[in-house]
């Protein structure tokens, strides 16, 4: 089976929901760039990573003040992606595990002393998406939606300034819908 090896890089919009990041941020642009294996068949193989970062204002806790929340997202993604149908405009499915990083800053201010916590985790991950591939461009258009889902705890911050995994473990959800390029 011959294969060939390409490049591919995009851009999404991508929205949080539910879970211990939806609550707080609103979403903005994600960036993607990755490999792709392609072979004779309509299976595919895809290797991602991505870069998203988002400030948020949030209004609780009700005891801090001037609190702002800085959030960066770093999807990693290793994928198969199928086309649907053995033409040059095909819709496609595709399915993955990876890995989330998320480094997050929270600053507020408490009782007059300015405060701020930080954290980074990194959490396994599974990606779903569809859409359709354009392969009769000068170079392949990739139009989608894509699904992150991942299971984090919740964080919160307690009067004295601290911050602490609840133990709840909350299912988190990242929606994307972009437009990629391959070469």
């Amino acid at each position: 089976m011959e294969a060939d090896l390409g490049v591919m890089a995009g851009a999404a919009w991508t929205v949080p929901s539910g879970g211990a990041i939806g609550g707080a941020y609103d979403g903005g642009p994600l960036a993607r760039i990755g490999v792709v294996l392609r072979g004779r068949s309509r299976l595919q193989g895809l290797l991602t990573v991505g870069f998203h970062r988002e400030t948020a204002r949030p209004s609780h806790p009700v005891f801090a003040e001037n609190v702002e929340s800085r959030i960066r997202w770093i999807p990693v993604s290793l994928e198969g992606r199928y086309l649907l149908l053995d033409r040059k405009r095909s819709p496609y499915v595709s399915v993955g595990l990876g890995l989330w990083r998320l480094s997050e800053t929270f600053e507020y201010r408490l009782a007059g002393e300015d405060f701020d916590a930080s954290g980074s985790r990194t959490t396994l991950s599974g990606a779903f998406g569809f859409g359709m591939m354009l392969s009769d461009a000068p170079l392949p258009i990739r139009l989608g939606a894509r699904v992150e889902l991942s299971s984090l705890e919740r964080r919160t911050l307690t009067s004295d300034g601290s911050t602490f995994d609840t133990g709840d473990s909350e299912l988190s959800t990242y929606f994307s819908f972009g437009l990629e390029v391959e070469r």
